[in-house]
């Protein structure tokens, strides 16, 4: 019994992966966008606004190529408009790109919009997996105080720490968040439990009081 074939035209036996993104061309804002050119990205966002989550060949937008190379201040101008969650090929986020680039500014500039428990497709991979692979410590540190979960695993059942190479990294990646509780309230006593001054005081039992009790009532001692 031969093979079935899969796929009308392929090769026997061989199934093609799926795309993760739409794919594109790369136009004049994803260069200027990875070149770091602020004005002209305000100047092509001006003349074609709808340009700016576009894709190129890989399914990376403007802000892709931006957040990878470590462009703050075309980072800022984008996420005036675009859409910090659409993932490229493997569906990485920009966020994924930056993080693994090591820019902890763009890092803060995007986690305000972004998922920063977003995972790869094929690895299950978080952006802090990547900087801890890379061992980017501001970066890892950034991203935890986002939120981000150091016992997040991937597919390998690998943790951000399991990862990490530095010292530093592994040490961020091993301490527990400290939570901050706020102001330490310190309650007043019920009125009844205050102590009394001397104008408070009340007055001694009487004498005949005693004479009244009798000893064989157990009750009256209590």
């Amino acid at each position: 019994m031969g093979r079935k074939r899969v796929g009308g035209g392929g090769s026997q036996g061989q199934k093609k992966k799926p795309r993760t993104a739409p794919r594109g061309s790369c136009t004049p804002l994803h260069a200027a966008s990875r070149e770091g050119d602020a004005a002209r990205v305000r100047e092509l966002l001006s003349e074609f606004p709808g340009a700016v989550d576009a894709r190129d060949q890989h399914g990376r937008t403007a802000l892709h190529l931006a957040a990878w190379a470590g462009q703050a201040g075309v980072v800022s101008v984008l996420l005036e408009s675009a859409d910090a969650t659409l993932g490229a090929q493997d569906a990485m986020t920009p966020l994924h790109f930056a993080a693994q680039a090591g820019s902890a500014e763009v890092v803060e500039a995007l986690l305000e919009k972004s998922d920063v428990g977003a995972t790869l497709t094929t690895s299950l991979k978080t952006p802090l997996h990547l900087a801890a692979a890379k061992n980017h410590a501001p970066v890892v540190a950034a991203l935890l105080a986002a939120g981000a979960d150091a016992a997040a695993k991937t597919k390998q059942n690998e943790t951000p720490r399991d990862l990490a190479r530095s010292p530093e990294v592994r040490e961020l990646l091993s301490t527990p968040p400290v939570e901050d509780e706020g102001p330490t309230v310190v309650e007043s006593p019920p009125e009844n439990d205050r102590p009394l001054n001397d104008d408070q005081q009340p007055p001694p039992p009487d004498e005949e009081d005693d004479d009244n009790v009798d000893p064989d009532d157990h009750d009256a001692f209590l």
